[in-house]
């Protein structure tokens, strides 16, 4: 996506109609909201890339730097953001520069990174399995955001948890129940019917 913006102000005065394919909004939605592009920065990333932007810019440096942007239904698409500086006198004036969806390479690349911290982790004796398994689910919900992970196991008919950072402790009091009586309440609480809950 080619866009342009006030250096001052940021509000955006050109973006292609690129914008309809990669994150499913219109050009004139984009430009009729001064702040569009920083509300629709993902929350997580929202407060740095916007501070990291404005201080290059203030600093008359052009740069890159890749954040998660919303898409209109709801899902999260990795931006690469080149951004050209124009000054006039030494005072930043306008704003040039190009989005790229980089999405997929984003979620090729890093689980390698994951994988590496994790192997790092299991070849240091001091390390404890629970705070390896949290490390790597952890990873993996920073790649795949608004999912919490968790690893179960099956053992003599109950269900345990071996790792769920992100989970409520007490979630879903696991070993007191059977492993079957444990699953249907699980499936019952994402709100899936008995029918459903067979098949899955």
């Amino acid at each position: 996506m080619v866009w342009e913006a006030d250096a001052n102000t940021f509000k955006f005065t050109y973006i292609s109609n690129k914008i309809n394919k990669i994150l499913g909004y219109t050009s004139e939605q984009w430009l009729s909201d001064p702040d569009f592009w920083a509300n629709h920065i993902y929350e997580t990333d929202r407060h740095w890339a916007i501070n990291f932007c404005q201080t290059q810019t203030r600093k008359v440096l052009n740069h890159v730097f890749d954040y998660r942007m919303l898409k209109a239904d709801g899902g999260l698409v990795w931006i690469k953001d080149l951004v050209s500086v124009i000054a006039e006198n030494g005072v930043p004036k306008l704003l040039r520069g190009v989005m790229i969806d980089i999405t997929s390479s984003k979620l090729l690349s890093d689980p390698d990174n994951l994988e590496k911290n994790v192997l790092e982790l299991v070849a240091d004796k001091e390390q404890d399995l629970q705070g390896i398994l949290a490390t790597y689910l952890k990873g993996i919900e920073s790649l795949l955001p608004h999912m919490n992970c968790s690893l179960m196991q099956v053992k003599n008919n109950k269900l345990f948890v071996l790792a769920a950072p992100s989970l409520p402790k007490d979630y879903p009091g696991c070993h007191k129940r059977s492993a079957y009586q444990q699953t249907g309440r699980l499936l019952r609480r994402l709100g899936l019917s008995k029918g459903e809950s067979d098949r899955v």
